[in-house]
């Protein structure tokens, strides 16, 4: 935890060689090849979203708890390789780190 502290806060920092080098050790995470990766996943998880929710057309939704879902499933899947699936299940599971 010590070590991404002292990333997130160097990014911030004034001395340019410093700055620069804190850059380049998280730099190529957020490049557009990096992101153009997470694409297929996130589409994937928001058609299955997309879906679900048109088959409650008729009904009220909760749609922050539906975003909820949708945000646990794709961070699921692309932390874990492994979606959650909330969206599938339609309950929000309760993790430890969610409030009640």
């Amino acid at each position: 935890m010590k070590r991404i502290n002292t990333i997130l806060l160097g990014l911030s920092h004034r001395d340019p060689a410093r700055h620069a080098a804190l850059r380049r050790t998280i730099g190529q995470s957020f490049g557009s090849r990096a992101i153009a990766e997470f694409e297929p996943t996130v589409k994937r998880c928001i058609l299955n979203y997309l879906d679900k929710l048109s088959e409650r057309s008729k009904e009220v939704v909760d749609l922050n708890d539906w975003n909820n879902r949708l945000a646990f499933d794709v961070t699921s899947e692309q932390v874990y390789a492994n979606r959650i699936g909330n969206i599938e299940s339609g309950l929000c599971a309760k993790l430890w780190w969610v409030g009640q």
